[in-house]
């Protein structure tokens, strides 16, 4: 579940996943207007077992980090 909490729309171009062992890269094409809630769900993603970061990024080059343990 993602949500822009800026007041300026964005446009999500890339989704990294990475732990200790592996960083990959996967394209995105995701838009959220000011204020909007959206879930992006993709099927070809795997997400690790062991604690792992995300790293979503827009095509202004800012990037959001979450974590799973």
């Amino acid at each position: 579940d993602l949500k822009n909490s800026s007041p300026l729309s964005i446009r999500i171009i890339a989704i990294w996943i990475t732990n200790s062992t592996t960083h990959q890269r996967y394209n995105a094409d995701l838009f959220l207007n000011a204020g909007e809630a959206a879930t992006y769900s993709r099927a070809d993603i795997k997400m690790p077992h062991d604690t792992f970061l995300v790293k979503i990024v827009t095509e202004r080059g800012n990037v959001a980090v979450f974590s799973e343990d």
